[in-house]
């Protein structure tokens, strides 16, 4: 159903439900959420939930059951679809190093690819570019980096200052990075 919201309650359940209406359809119960980040596939067909633990969940919405968990070794920051909802992109921030860890997930498989040089700055926000073939991170360092999704190296970077960036964004329309500082 293309009119289904996730609420994600810290408590273990997942609760869907049909904003048109207001009814709830399904409420499914995973291990604790603290904190997580939630993203919805372009296509409607998927949630993907990012956790402090480190964990990433996947959600079909023509399946709703027990999402396969994919791990991080740090709290999740931030995770998007990518690839038409194939493949996710997370990234987590280990507090104790200060150090980042960049990963594309192939859903398909569960294996993951590391992007090179993404631990040199912590990376706290991300954007995936509606046509897929980039990714825009940037957080408390001096700098917006552009990927090349199919390379997994940087392409550009986009001075932002000191004082870093709290959120991206690509427009869908024309493929133009926001930037939120």
């Amino acid at each position: 159903n293309s009119h289904v919201a996730a609420i994600v309650p810290i408590s273990s359940r997942t609760h869907f439900v049909d904003p048109e209406v207001g009814a709830q359809g399904l409420t499914l119960t995973t291990h604790g959420l603290m904190q997580a980040t939630v993203s919805r596939s372009a296509n409607g067909r998927s949630f993907l939930f990012g956790n402090t633990d480190g964990s990433l969940m996947q959600l079909r919405v023509d399946q709703l059951r027990m999402p396969e968990i994919l791990w991080h070794s740090a709290p999740i920051e931030k995770a998007a679809f990518v690839d038409d909802g194939r493949k996710l992109v997370a990234s987590d921030f280990n507090s104790d190093t200060k150090q980042s860890e960049l990963r594309i997930w192939d859903l398909a498989t569960g294996r993951f690819e590391s992007f090179p040089q993404a631990s040199e700055q912590p990376v706290n926000c991300l954007a995936a570019d509606p046509i897929g073939q980039r990714l825009a991170t940037g957080g408390f360092g001096p700098e917006v980096r552009i990927w090349s999704l199919t390379s997994r190296e940087i392409s550009s970077r986009i001075p932002v200052g000191e004082s870093g960036v709290l959120t991206l964004e690509f427009c869908p329309s024309s493929g133009q990075l926001v930037i939120v500082p």
